[in-house]
């Protein structure tokens, strides 16, 4: 009898060591798993972060886009003017030799008089 109470003491040990050991690595997979919940956490917030500036980046190339847009139209609608103009420079220039040509026909013609 003494030596089942002895084999008891002894499992009861035994347990009271497995118990032990299994509670701290309990608190040791706790430890690792908060850190892991923490680190999670931290690269949720800057994912956050890089879609908010992903975000903020594209609404400004959006804009850059359509300013490029606007700048492109405007210059093709200066580039027009400059074309119409220097074509109405051509036409008055082409009055002008006419009307000078004219002017010394009209000169010659009084002077042959």
């Amino acid at each position: 009898q003494i030596e089942a109470l002895e084999m008891d003491a002894q499992a009861h040990k035994v347990l009271k060591d497995v118990h032990g050991e299994m509670r701290r690595r309990h608190d040791e997979l706790a430890q690792i798993s908060a850190a892991a919940e923490s680190r999670a956490d931290a690269a949720t917030y800057r994912l956050s972060e890089l879609e908010d500036k992903h975000e903020s980046t594209r609404g400004e190339l959006r804009q850059l886009q359509e300013r490029l847009a606007r700048e492109q139209s405007e210059a093709r609608q200066l580039d027009d003017q400059r074309r119409s103009l220097r074509d109405s420079h051509e036409e008055v220039s082409a009055e002008r030799s006419k009307l000078e040509a004219n002017l010394r026909q009209i000169d010659e013609d009084r002077q042959n008089l």
